[in-house]
């Protein structure tokens, strides 16, 4: 069993994992207050475990700390291998072109068009994965990858070669795209950073591992031997699968006894002991509607713009330094030892940055961490790798020397590294039900910015010379901290501000006493005005006297209803001085039994420099996300 103890220590309301998400989640037993009920927390004795675990053994967060991290590490290992199959290409394109008679531009294309499937491939993924359940998509989509792997070694000619590249580039992303659902089923919020960290560390070192083995592979053997050693790598993992995966999906709102049947590891493997939840439409959908969440979209092109030179660099930093540095296979395989100490560096730096950040946010706010806080520590890291791509773009231009590459190299995958963990953990803390969604979203943004970054990186250098292009690509880099900028500071406090309604609701505190209150009321307009079904009369717009009026009668008739935040989003534009805020809501104590689906669109609009909230629209009914937040 896990180690947590049973907690003294209690909330007047328990509160659920999506409401915290947006309220801050509180890992601090110190800052809870009330006696309806105690809470579980870790061996510490002081930080609250969230989610709250179940009594269930089979629940994955009770598993033993051996199994959990059995199955991180097998998934991190599978994790590892699509970008390190992809980047062995940048090495072995040079004798392929040789031996089949094409551009180094021609045989790039594979490399590419690999890159962009096991990204887009991760929608089908997690469709299958919250349908059928983790365990039977990893299992069956990596037993295909065992039959393309020997394709890929054994393949007579470019156009073979580049069929295995397709089947493999789809089918060998599982486990790196979803990797974030496997450890929220298994791991508490405060393990997440360092877990995240792990398995991020392995996707990121794994594109240069790739070329570092391939080019000592290439000057001992051949180019062919590149792809057998990959191929036995593959089954080497496969192996690791049927010896430590388990089904990691655990629905913690369905009671004990309703449960699936537990009955054999095996049968969970294969799927024929399904432990999916979704009905198809919703499991094709979901991917859709995660894309829809704007803090979703901003992470998705922010990682895309950041990603994207990482791998461009990665792709074709054997080309240049062959043509500028004249290396041979056995030199540029060493050249790699640095940025392979560069992942291992950033990799160790996040293990205890990203946790000191936390808790330098949670000492400033009261107990609690809200996702922005994981964000701050893009700032240092961003001006790290934009730094680090401007000044390799110069020193290929000017021929520096080659130890000066190298360590720009390495500097720059410092800072993608954290960045990384960060974006990761933010998503992840913001829709904490919806891992696997929010994931695919990362995985693409940064397999379409390697796709794109490799296809054009070698046409592009070869017009402007490397300090042009990669000055560009820094440029770049940098500017896309404005995305940042807009998650933290205008999306985060209008949401925040705009889900102060559902406190005071919760509350009833219909005076508006409190803090949180009386700072919404001051972002009123004097001409505020509501509509919302809150009775059903309720047809026209009403002012703030009146709308209140009606909270205070819905709750004497109503006295336990009570509304759980599960979702909230926001469109931001700066420009017109307009927002939307969305949120999204379960309404239980109105109905006997079982609860409500709500949305409210709250307005807000720019008045002499500030936010100002002008309309509030709600209604209750089923719920129309089609079940991203269950």
């Amino acid at each position: 069993m896990a180690e947590y103890e049973k907690g003294v220590f209690s909330a007047e309301q328990p509160v659920s994992e999506e409401e915290s998400a947006r309220d801050g989640h509180v890992l601090g037993a110190d800052q809870i207050d009330g006696d309806a009920g105690s809470l579980k927390t870790a061996s510490d004795g002081h930080t609250i475990l969230s989610p709250q675990p179940t009594s269930d053994p089979n629940d994955p967060l009770n598993w033993s700390s051996w199994k959990k991290h059995a199955v991180l590490l097998t998934i991190s290992a599978i994790a590892f291998l699509p970008d390190f199959g992809t980047a062995m290409g940048s090495v072995t394109q040079i004798p392929q072109a040789k031996a089949w008679h094409m551009s180094l531009a021609t045989i790039q294309e594979s490399v590419a068009v690999n890159t962009m499937l096991s990204g887009a491939s991760g929608l089908v993924v997690v469709a299958l994965s919250n349908y059928f359940g983790r365990a039977p998509v990893l299992f069956w989509m990596r037993l295909i990858v065992l039959g393309a792997v020997i394709w890929y070694a054994d393949a007579k000619s470019y156009h073979s070669f580049l069929g295995a590249r397709i089947v493999v580039g789809f089918f060998v992303g599982v486990g790196q795209t979803g990797g974030l659902m496997w450890i929220k089923d298994m791991f508490f919020l405060h393990e997440l950073p360092r877990k995240i960290n792990i398995w991020s560390a392995f996707i990121i070192v794994s594109p240069y591992l790739g070329p570092f083995m391939a080019s000592f592979v290439i000057w001992r053997l051949n180019w062919r031997w590149v792809y057998w050693i990959y191929a036995i790598l593959n089954y080497a993992g496969f192996f690791l699968i049927l010896l430590f995966v388990d089904e990691t999906f655990y629905d913690r709102s369905v009671p004990l006894d309703k449960q699936p049947s537990w009955k054999s590891r095996m049968l969970r493997l294969t799927g024929i002991e399904r432990h999916g939840r979704h009905s198809v439409v919703e499991a094709l959908s979901l991917p859709v509607i995660a894309i829809s969440k704007i803090p979703v979209a901003i992470i998705t092109v922010f990682y895309f713009l950041n990603f994207a030179w990482t791998i461009g660099v990665n792709a074709t930093i054997a080309t240049w330094l062959n043509k500028y540095y004249h290396f041979n296979g056995k030199e540029t395989g060493l050249f790699y030892f640095a940025p392979i100490a560069g992942c291992i560096i950033g990799a160790i730096a996040g293990h205890w940055l990203h946790d000191f950040v936390g808790n330098l946010y949670m000492k400033r706010h009261q107990g609690k961490i809200a996702p922005e806080a994981r964000l701050y520590i893009i700032y240092g890291a961003s001006t790290l790798t934009g730094t680090a791509i401007l000044l390799l773009g110069q020193a290929l231009q000017h021929k520096w020397h080659y130890m000066a590459v190298a360590i720009l190299d390495a500097a720059q995958l410092i800072g993608v590294n954290i960045i990384s963990t960060a974006v990761n953990t933010y998503l992840l803390d913001a829709y904490p039900n919806a891992a696997g969604e929010v994931d695919v979203w990362i995985v693409i943004g940064r397999t379409m910015g390697g796709f794109m970054a490799t296809y054009v990186d070698i046409t592009w250098v070869e017009k402007q010379g490397p300090g042009k292009v990669l000055a560009t690509q820094a440029a770049i880099t940098w500017g896309a901290l404005v995305l940042v900028v807009i998650l933290q500071i205008w999306a985060a406090e209008l949401e925040r501000l705009s889900t102060a309604f559902v406190g005071v609701l919760n509350a009833h505190d219909f005076a508006f006493a409190s803090h949180e209150a009386q700072e919404l009321v001051a972002h009123l307009t004097p001409d505020w005005r509501a509509q919302m079904d809150t009775s059903a009369h309720q047809t026209e717009p009403v002012g703030f006297a009146e709308q209140v009026k009606r909270w205070k009668a819905r709750a004497q008739e109503h006295p336990d209803v009570r509304f759980d935040v599960v979702g909230v989003s926001s469109d931001v534009d700066e420009h017109k001085g307009r927002a939307r805020v969305y949120i999204e809501m379960d309404v239980s104590g109105i109905l006997a039994s079982g609860t409500l689906q709500a949305m409210n669109e709250v307005k807000w609009r720019r008045v002499g420099g500030a936010w100002r909230c002008y309309y509030v629209t709600g209604f209750r009914g089923s719920r129309g996300n089609g079940g991203l937040y269950p």
